[in-house]
């Protein structure tokens, strides 16, 4: 316990950083999620041949969330590197 106390005591001046990781990365994991759902729902619904328009927030979904996915690795390796 005495180590974990004296860890946390270096690691205070960085407490925000560390937070800010954190949330990054959790976003990173839930966008990545979302992306493999998304993507397996678009193609079970597109092998049923539906109207071309049904699937248009599908598609919009699948591009967003890995423009997402994408942008918050990046955020999260450039936040956990200040760190």
């Amino acid at each position: 316990m005495k180590t974990l106390t004296r860890l946390l005591a270096f690691l205070s001046p960085f407490r925000w950083r560390i937070a800010l990781a954190i949330l990054l990365g959790s976003v990173m994991i839930a966008s990545s999620i979302g992306l493999f759902g998304m993507a397996a729902y678009l193609m079970a619904a597109a092998a049923l041949g539906p109207l071309l328009v049904l699937l248009t927030i599908p598609i919009y979904l699948v591009q967003s969330m890995g423009v997402m996915r994408a942008a918050s690795r990046y955020a999260w390796s450039t936040a956990a590197a200040i760190c």
